[in-house]
């Protein structure tokens, strides 16, 4: 089957994005002219179901987050990075040892925030973090309350370290006038209930903001979200 595939160089830009034809179940592809190491971009443009096994460093994934010229490679780069992230915290749980996130996935956190105004809906996707049913099911023995605990502490965790950023977020997207259903209104919507999701895992703090939501709300989807956060 072909695919398109990336490399990318140190400035973001592409150093290849071409078809690969795979005919064999062993292929091998060489690229010539590579002038610097070069981060791949899988599975571009890629809509049909498929998982893919491929080794990147945390350093490669958070790179493709904020360079990769195809969006879904950049959200799948979030997931992937999050994913290994909840693992590890999960492990950590079942060890009996206290639970530490790293700084290199909060810092990853906040470059996300960052790309917010270029494209909200984008950021919105981004920003949302991997289901217990899709953690569950990389474990060889399911550990639901595991994953649970390990979810809401990196959210607590994240929402702690970028509380301004989140609330100066929902500010900005938060509209409160007839209900319109433009990708730019939808996209607002998506990316303002996103950051309501966080800011309420901060010890009841923003409660009221939920409750004045669900008051306000002109539509189906701000309210599922002011009480089901």
């Amino acid at each position: 089957f072909p695919f398109v595939m990336g490399l990318l160089g140190p400035d973001g830009k592409d150093l290849v994005h071409d078809v690969l034809h795979v005919r064999e179940q062993r292929q091998s592809f060489a690229f010539s002219n590579i002038p610097h190491r070069p981060v791949l971009s899988p599975l571009r443009n890629f809509s049909a179901p498929v998982k893919l096994n491929i080794d990147q460093s945390e350093e490669d994934l958070r790179f493709l987050m904020m360079h990769d010229s195809d969006g879904f490679n950049r959200y799948e780069a979030v997931q992937r990075m999050v994913k290994q992230e909840l693992h590890e915290l999960t492990a950590m749980r079942q060890r009996g040892e206290v639970l530490n996130v790293k700084p290199s996935v909060v810092d990853a956190f906040g470059s996300v925030l960052q790309y917010a105004e270029h494209d909200p809906a984008l950021v919105a996707r981004m920003l949302q973090l991997p289901t217990i049913e899709e953690l569950v099911q990389d474990m060889d023995s399911y550990d639901i309350d595991g994953a649970h605990e390990a979810r809401e502490f990196l959210m607590r965790e994240l929402a702690y370290a970028y509380e301004e950023q989140l609330i100066d977020l929902y500010r900005r997207y938060h509209h409160t006038g007839a209900y319109k259903r433009d990708a730019a209104s939808i996209a607002a919507r998506s990316l303002k209930n996103v950051c309501l999701g966080y800011l309420l895992k901060l010890d009841g703090r923003y409660t009221d903001l939920a409750e004045l939501q669900l008051k306000n709300a002109t539509n189906m989807t701000d309210e599922y979200a002011a009480l089901f956060h």
